[in-house]
């Protein structure tokens, strides 16, 4: 138990929702801090200038750790609205005016600091969507294939997000049949709605490791800079290598880039090497775009999380 949570009476939902969400690649789980009340002190003394110092130099989880030094830093870390609408800007590429509004029901704008923890937590899995054949863990960062049937699920995070975003996410592969499938759709209700091969899907643009291992987009099945169209252009796909084993498999991480603000690319990389990137997305029908991962055989896992 954190000493600090005991003796100053503070709320960690900063320090858990911060923790909980990011999976960094290079850095150790962070500990909520044990601090004597002699030390609390000191650190509570230091003056403006010193503590702003050290918060600049913090990433938004350890400033989730830093939060639990006391109610003081608590205050001082939630009401810093310059150095949480950088993170946002950083992390997000959101504008220096009012944000975006993410398509999610528990998404506030009242600060800046709500406004990242609620992007992240609209990068989780929604487990409300299709409960009866996929089993969700880890508040929604893990989800199973139950069993064969139906022939695949899909499953998508519970925020949308808008043009003029940036947002990078992971897909982490626990466990992969013969198939799955990992990207976008501009419209997550059609596709339960409607019984279409999710290659042939007109609302999904995937990455997909398969028989038909490739590129998707919106139904039609992309080769690697075909020659009717320019590399860059609306419509093209540029791809580092042809991979003779497949896309992507078990034990594989794929990254996520969906780049709203120039251009509208969506990138990937596996296991760190850039894989490809599709130019110019379409403008999104209902207004925002989803991440998604479409489950093919049973016992079929993922877990989603944010790679910072």
């Amino acid at each position: 138990n954190c000493s600090v949570a005991k003796e100053a009476d503070i709320d960690l939902d900063t320090f858990d929702v911060l923790a909980q969400l990011y999976e960094p690649f290079d850095k150790p789980s962070l500990a909520k801090p044990d601090i004597t009340g002699e030390l609390r002190c000191e650190l509570d003394n230091l003056d403006g200038c010193t503590l702003q110092c050290i918060l600049a130099k913090l990433d938004p989880k350890e400033l989730g750790v830093a939060s639990c030094v006391s109610r003081f830093w608590k205050h001082c870390i939630a009401t810093h609205e310059v150095l949480w609408r950088s993170h946002c800007k950083t992390s997000f590429a959101m504008h220096d005016s009012i944000p975006p509004k993410v398509a999610w029901s528990g998404f506030r704008r009242d600060s800046w600091q709500h406004v990242f923890i609620d992007t992240l937590r609209a990068l989780c899995l929604d487990p409300a969507i299709v409960p009866d054949e996929v089993d969700y863990e880890d508040e929604g960062h893990i989800c199973t294939k139950k069993s064969y049937y139906p022939d695949i699920s899909y499953v998508f995070s519970r925020g949308g997000f808008p043009q003029g975003m940036r947002i990078l996410w992971s897909v982490e592969v626990l466990c992969m049949g013969d198939e799955m499938r990992v990207g976008v759709t501009d419209n997550p209700i059609s596709l339960l709605e409607r019984n279409t091969l999710s290659i042939f899907e007109p609302h999904a643009w995937m990455l997909s490791d398969s028989v038909e291992q490739g590129f998707h987009a919106a139904g039609e099945h992309l080769s690697a800079n075909p020659s009717f169209r320019e590399a860059g252009a609306d419509g093209s796909v540029d791809r580092e290598d042809e991979s003779s084993r497949g896309e992507f498999g078990g034990g594989d991480t794929v990254l996520l880039e969906l780049d709203l603000t120039h251009g509208r690319r969506l990138s990937f990389y596996v296991n760190g090497q850039h894989r490809l990137t599709y130019h110019g997305l379409p403008e999104s029908t209902s207004g925002f775009w989803y991440p998604l991962v479409v489950l093919d055989d049973s016992r079929d896992s993922v877990r989603l999380s944010i790679p910072f």
